[in-house]
């Protein structure tokens, strides 16, 4: 399971360094001259602002998906949402 996870979070932080680097690439190049079509670092850029797209709606579905499931979870459960934690509704028994 710990190395699961570790390899988990190693791939997380190359695909943010990936972003980051390419990202870095684009700003760095965005000024320089262009060969017009066929050059290949408006392609990079170009891809690049395809992949942030895609990853913006991935992260969206994600994220949406998420939190209807957590929803739905607790609907399920018969709570109500935002319920306030009293000694009553947690049963805690108060003697002296």
């Amino acid at each position: 399971m710990r190395t699961k996870r570790r390899a988990a979070a190693a791939l997380a932080v190359l695909a943010v360094l990936a972003l980051l680097l390419s990202a870095a690439l684009a700003v760095l190049h965005s000024d320089g001259d262009c060969a017009g079509e066929g050059c290949p670092v408006c392609g990079q850029i170009a891809a690049l602002a395809r992949l942030s797209r895609l990853i913006s709606a991935a992260a969206a579905v994600i994220l949406s998906a998420s939190l209807l499931s957590a929803l739905l979870r607790e609907q399920r459960r018969g709570r109500p949402r935002f319920a306030a934690w009293t000694p009553v509704s947690l049963r805690v028994k108060l003697s002296d």
